[in-house]
């Protein structure tokens, strides 16, 4: 079942057409694009010199629990739900980290963008 989701995902990846790129420039410069979870190690332990991500951690790897009067957790009035979504979001980002750690070569750069919310109290 996993295999063949993960050639579900990548199957995507060559029927775009490839858009002029610097990457023709530089014969040792390699991107990829993976169809795992990004909550998982992606990459060989030690093979990544340059990472970026943007916006991978605004998913969840699981709902905490359901929400009773909001479409997103950030927009509930109720503590107990956003403090769930809080607690799962802390133990994602810290096993995101941990991933990307494995993944980078030792002295190299991961650079990550996210959005901030700032609760007022």
């Amino acid at each position: 079942m996993a295999r063949k989701k993960a050639e579900h995902s990548l199957c995507l990846v060559g029927l775009l057409p490839a858009p002029p790129s610097y990457l023709t420039d530089f014969p040792n410069v390699f991107v990829s694009a993976t169809g795992t979870n990004f909550y998982d190690q992606c990459f060989p332990s030690g093979s990544v010199n340059f990472g970026f991500s943007c916006m991978a951690a605004y998913w969840l790897s699981q709902k905490p629990r359901n929400l009773i009067k909001a479409v997103l957790h950030i927009f509930s009035e109720d503590p107990d739900e956003r403090n769930k979504f809080r607690v799962q979001a802390e133990k994602d980002w810290e096993r995101f980290l941990l991933m990307r750690a494995r993944e980078l070569s030792i002295g190299k750069t991961l650079n990550y963008l996210d959005y901030l919310v700032i609760e007022q109290r």
